[in-house]
């Protein structure tokens, strides 16, 4: 950028040493750790949920830590340490260190009489200027309005568990209860569907070596190739559910 600023003289050189500017200020090493800090953890959370295989409990339990994520980034503690890290950065960098802006007083026909906000030091005006807190709170909504419907969540983490208890042959007794009680019981006809996730595990499923069904998808591709589809129809209802849920949750 420096080259093209000291050796073009037209827009782009103007558009280089605009840039190269913007870079040598501490607003700008603020917010670009500050972006770094909250969207690398959603990307990472991102990439979990996008997995094949992934069971719904593994992408509940990987929103629940993001939040909490959130959440402990919402501490004064937190935001301390983050800005002591953007200090020693700057330093590196040989970026200024930060300065209260000069106080403007707002003109007559903007001031609606609210007591006008004055910072003692630059710690407590990126703390607030820069609403480090507020995006915080933001992405904790986001995560909610997503992913917090936990009367809706909770039986769908239900069934699946179901689906693999059976599949591994282990008792599931649990589960049966909690489905009993949960809002898709009127969908299924229960004796039907207890005689079917009996015989579930002698479904040839495409695990290595026999070894532990570890995926709803397992059971999904078995149940694809199976000739005789009525013999499992509630346990297929079940699937469908399932997936339809997974699906949802990979292209959130």
């Amino acid at each position: 950028m420096e080259e093209v600023h000291s050796t073009t003289h037209d827009e782009y050189g103007l558009k280089a040493g605009g840039i190269v500017t913007a870079l040598e200020k501490f607003d700008t090493l603020f917010g670009l750790q500050l972006g770094h800090l909250l969207f690398g953890c959603a990307e990472n959370t991102s990439k979990v949920l996008q997995a094949k295989d992934l069971l719904i409990r593994e992408a509940m339990s990987a929103v629940n830590v993001t939040r909490t994520f959130y959440q402990r980034q919402r501490q004064d503690d937190a935001f301390n340490v983050f800005y002591d890290s953007v200090l020693k950065g700057a330093k590196e960098l040989e970026i200024g260190e930060p300065v209260l802006p000069r106080y403007r007083k707002a003109p007559q026909r903007y001031d609606d009489g609210a007591p006008h906000v004055q910072f003692s030091d630059p710690r407590s005006f990126y703390r607030q200027k820069y609403m480090y807190f507020e995006a915080c709170d933001l992405l904790i909504q986001e995560l909610h309005d997503r992913f917090g419907q936990r009367e809706v969540m909770k039986p769908i983490v239900t069934l699946e568990s179901l689906l693999l208890k059976s599949a591994n042959g282990e008792e599931c007794i649990q589960e049966l209860s909690d489905f009993n009680d949960s809002v898709y019981r009127q969908e299924f006809t229960i004796e039907k569907l207890e005689k079917q996730l009996g015989i579930l595990v002698d479904v040839e499923l495409p695990e290595v070596k026999k070894e532990k069904v570890t995926s709803v998808r397992s059971i999904c591709d078995a149940l694809a190739k199976h000739a005789n589809r009525n013999l499992l129809s509630e346990v297929h209802k079940l699937l469908s559910i399932v997936s339809n849920h997974s699906h949802h949750i990979m292209h959130i």
